[in-house]
């Protein structure tokens, strides 16, 4: 195949219809933001499934440590053992702080701990205490190596089921929507340089206002209007297009637009004139100092060359007067 032949083969392919993709700076973005969305809703599913529970397990053990030992100065050891947990709790809130003994404080203090919601600890099964003093020492020693967290509040582990939720909802909700926008698909006829909608609709450069086809108010956003001319079939309603999320969509837009009003200018396009102007300016600008230049250094010569002519007059003159 000859140079010319893969010209012409080139060319031809250049004309074929095509239709858009997703452009990968969209695509960037949105992965971006789902890494994120998932990331944190991954950190709040740690929190409420391993993190807190084991901090709020942690700080159950520290209460039941001081139940354990205010039933041991009490001589209570016996009657620790807590057979019906919700009921003891619920008759111990109804009842005034300061009407409480140190006994039914910590006690309190303890059910509240295993009440807080998503733990699931407050059950008879872990209210259960068969051997007090066993216990009592066995957490002693525990604790004498470690520092006692600080209360869970009732809400800090069903916050994280809630980041958990919206993260991962919102990450549910981008994928459908990135899905969405990769089903819809813009074609593109470089012959006829007309551009057929996701609906279906055609818009050819005849479709648009020979005067104003596009309204670029919200360019800086990537986002154009195209404006159809009086007496189209497309309606009088200007036509929305996202370029930001299509690739090659933009030099369509460009290449339809230029077609209904050649003298049309995009932005960019506006600032390189301007650009223009202003490198022609400079170069005049330059050329004017430099013949202003030349003229002074003429002047000064005329000066010189007349002031020869006088002193040669004077020279004269004397010789004159001496004759």
């Amino acid at each position: 195949m000859t140079q010319t032949d893969q010209l012409d083969q080139t060319k031809a392919e250049t004309l074929e219809p095509a239709q858009t993709g997703l452009a990968k700076p969209w695509v960037a973005r949105m992965v971006i933001i789902l890494i994120v969305l998932v990331g944190f809703g991954g950190w709040g599913f740690y929190d409420a499934v391993i993190k807190y529970p084991a901090k709020g397990r942690e700080v159950a053990q520290s209460m039941k440590l001081e139940y354990l030992h205010q039933a041991s100065l009490a001589g209570r050891l016996f009657d620790t053992s807590v057979a019906d947990p919700v009921s003891e709790l619920k008759e111990l809130r109804s009842r005034d702080l300061l009407d409480l003994s140190a006994f039914d404080r910590s006690k309190r203090d303890w059910l509240e701990a295993l009440a807080v919601p998503g733990l699931g600890m407050l059950d008879a099964e872990h209210t259960q205490i068969r051997d007090a003093q066993q216990e009592l020492d066995d957490l002693t020693e525990h604790f004498k190596t470690r520092n006692m967290n600080a209360k869970l509040s009732h809400y800090d582990i069903l916050m994280q089921w809630v980041i958990l939720v919206i993260c991962w909802g919102l990450a549910l909700v981008i994928s459908l929507f990135m899905v969405a926008v990769a089903s819809k698909k813009f074609r593109w006829d470089p012959r006829t340089k007309t551009l057929t909608l996701p609906g279906g609709k055609a818009v050819s450069p005849a479709d648009l206002d020979p005067e104003n086809p596009a309204d670029l108010t919200k360019w800086h956003k990537f986002i154009i209007f195209l404006v159809p001319r009086d007496g189209s079939a497309l309606g009088t309603s200007p036509i929305k297009i996202d370029l930001f999320r299509y690739a090659l969509l933009e030099d369509w837009i460009r290449e339809l637009v230029k077609a209904a009003d050649e003298e049309f200018a995009f932005p960019d396009e506006q600032d390189e004139d301007e650009q223009v102007e202003d490198d022609e300016s400079g170069e005049g600008d330059e050329g004017d100092e430099g013949d202003e230049g030349d003229g002074g250094d003429g002047g000064d010569e005329s000066d010189g060359a007349d002031d020869g002519h006088a002193d040669a007059e004077s020279a004269v003159e004397s010789a004159s007067e001496k004759t």
